[in-house]
């Protein structure tokens, strides 16, 4: 079965007056570890279930890409 997904394009392009590092974020973005429940669900014994924080966002439901450009020079 194919899933509906969410798609960010970056263009990159040298800034015209700096050529220091940039950050981008991209934030909003369902965990794809816990399907943004932010817990896990376990049995453990009969009718007895424990929940576990989500290694990934940390029970925060959501994470974030931050990506960083470096300009050096084409040698």
């Amino acid at each position: 079965m194919i899933m509906s997904r969410k798609s960010t394009i970056i263009t990159v392009e040298p800034p015209s007056y700096t050529t220091s590092a940039e950050k981008l974020e991209i934030t909003g973005v369902e965990c794809p570890y816990c399907l943004g429940r932010g817990v896990w669900h376990e049995q453990v014994g009969y009718n007895q279930y424990a929940d576990y924080t989500c290694g990934v966002c940390k029970g925060h439901k959501k994470i974030k890409a931050v990506i960083t450009i470096d300009w050096v020079p084409d040698e």
